[in-house]
């Protein structure tokens, strides 16, 4: 998939986002953006956020991880907020598991200065996550994101 086909798509779920919202009972603009949308999701009336794990993965020289929060969250955001600040941009890319098939490929990007994180999820276990992460930069070369340390957020409704 085209990096324009993934970003394509994470437009998509983004207004899908601002559609959805207000016929919960949730005031949402179509220009808003993710960080001001997902927090939104816990103003639906009936539902209750029951755990929230928050802590840091490190890829391997393969760019996968396996994460373990304790539980299978219902929406996962992975922040790109700990490199050091060489010009990198601040950003989130973020999953709800039920949406997916492990079946094929499952991604979603972050923005970097030297181009596009995309993250690419591999399954749901009952007590995390497994992902892997590669680069591709401006010349649309691609290679695997190495011992990258990265803040992320799970999160489970009922």
């Amino acid at each position: 998939m085209a990096i324009a086909d993934q970003l394509d798509r994470l437009n998509v779920l983004r207004q899908n986002l601002a559609d959805t919202l207000p016929t919960k009972g949730v005031e949402a603009a179509e220009t808003e953006g993710f960080e001001t949308l997902v927090p939104k999701v816990a103003e639906i009336e009936g539902t209750t956020q029951v755990q929230r794990y928050e802590g840091t993965f490190t890829t391997g020289n393969d760019g996968n991880a396996t994460v373990n929060c304790g539980f299978q969250p219902d929406l996962v955001f992975i922040f790109n907020d700990l490199q050091p600040n060489d010009g990198q941009t601040d950003s989130m890319s973020m999953v709800f598991p039920e949406g997916f098939d492990s079946s094929k490929s499952n991604i979603t990007c972050m923005s970097a200065s030297s181009g596009l994180v995309s993250i690419n999820w591999k399954t749901w276990m009952p007590t995390g996550f497994s992902l892997e992460m590669v680069h591709v930069d401006h010349n649309w070369n691609v290679s695997y994101v190495r011992n990258l340390t990265v803040r992320y957020v799970a999160i489970k409704y009922t």
